[in-house]
């Protein structure tokens, strides 16, 4: 299967996976996740995918994965690939990416508020 038959193949698996992750029926999804690093790796390759939609779905991805554990943006913020992948959408002309960016972004601010508490929290129990 190659070209488009391999295209749909993804986008499906992508959109199934934003489901799962989405609707957590199997809490220790992301701690599995995390190990696997070919799924991490793979998911970085499609931020550069040529098909706009798995693009904007793999950002969604992303975002699902933060809200779900603080840990994925831990390792995410030293993937330099990550970043320049934003950048390289940032300057896309699709709009459904820029939506899907403009998604992250505002998921993003909604969870730093949540870290800072969680640290605090942390911070103050190692104090007590």
């Amino acid at each position: 299967m190659h070209g488009n038959g391999q295209s749909r193949v993804q986008q499906a698996f992508i959109t199934m996976l934003n489901l799962a992750l989405h609707n957590i029926y199997y809490p220790e999804i992301s701690s599995v996740l995390l190990k696997e690093k070919v799924f991490f790796q793979a998911l970085l390759r499609l931020l550069d995918h040529q098909h706009i939609v798995i693009r904007g779905k793999c950002i969604l991805t992303f975002l699902l994965l933060f809200k779900l554990d603080f840990r994925w943006m831990t390792a995410v913020q030293q993937e330099i690939k990550f970043f320049n992948e934003l950048d390289k959408i940032l300057k896309d002309n699709y709009k459904y990416v820029q939506c899907c960016l403009l998604c992250l972004a505002d998921g993003i601010q909604e969870i730093v508020p949540t870290i800072f508490k969680t640290v605090c929290d942390q911070v103050s129990n190692l104090i007590e």
